[in-house]
């Protein structure tokens, strides 16, 4: 049977200063804290991690600010152990 390994991506957006925030957890690895400006960010991190051979198998908004605009994220990504 296979095993499972899972990460978590999460970001955030602060309105203030028009940046993300993003969290990255990964098995066996300390937290990784990045903060970035624009919208590429996301194809980037899970081109990335596509790489690595994880594997999205979630993708959910954790926030909205006005105009209906999503101000948080969660990403569950997978991978097969070794």
């Amino acid at each position: 049977m296979t095993g499972w390994e899972y990460a978590h991506l999460t970001a955030g957006f602060d309105v203030a200063s028009q940046q993300w925030t993003l969290t990255l957890r990964l098995p066996g690895r300390d937290i990784e804290r990045t903060v970035v400006t624009g919208i590429m960010w996301v194809s980037d991190v899970l081109n990335d991690l596509g790489k690595d051979g994880w594997e999205l198998v979630d993708r959910s908004a954790t926030g909205t600010g006005g105009n209906a605009f999503v101000t948080g994220w969660q990403f569950i990504l997978k991978r097969p152990t070794a």
